[in-house]
């Protein structure tokens, strides 16, 4: 399973424990069901927390600076336990599942999928503007 979710350029967002947003066109979203098992949208958030991982060696140092360190030195874990670990340690991108949302959208035309680090805030209908 996950062989075909490439996540590399996930890694690439904000600092450890922001949100995770996938927008995955229908034909996407089949295949990742089909040929890689995700049958629910949670099994996916489920995998992308499991998986997307920082080294803390080549942790940004920005991100370090100006995010992970005032955390730390407040006492919020797991920041504070995070620069303590070995520069080899990998520490998850993503503090919870819940956190990552899958959305399906488009008409079925390019598998194609994005990723973006902003949250869900609620669900509108678009039927009053077709």
């Amino acid at each position: 399973m996950a062989r075909a979710v490439h996540h590399s350029r996930i890694r690439n967002y904000s600092g450890p424990g922001s949100n995770l947003t996938l927008l995955l066109e229908p034909l996407a979203a089949r295949t990742l069901k089909e040929r890689e098992g995700f049958d629910t949208k949670e099994k996916l958030s489920r995998w992308f927390h499991e998986n997307v991982k920082y080294r803390q060696g080549v942790l940004d140092y920005q991100l370090v600076i100006n995010y992970i360190e005032p955390q730390a030195r407040k006492g919020v874990e797991p920041f504070a336990s995070w620069l303590d670990l070995p520069k080899n340690a990998m520490i998850p991108r993503f503090d919870d599942p819940g956190g990552i949302n899958v959305v399906v959208v488009g008409g079925e035309t390019n598998a194609y999928w994005f990723a973006a680090d902003f949250s869900y805030l609620k669900s509108a209908s678009i039927d009053q503007w077709r």
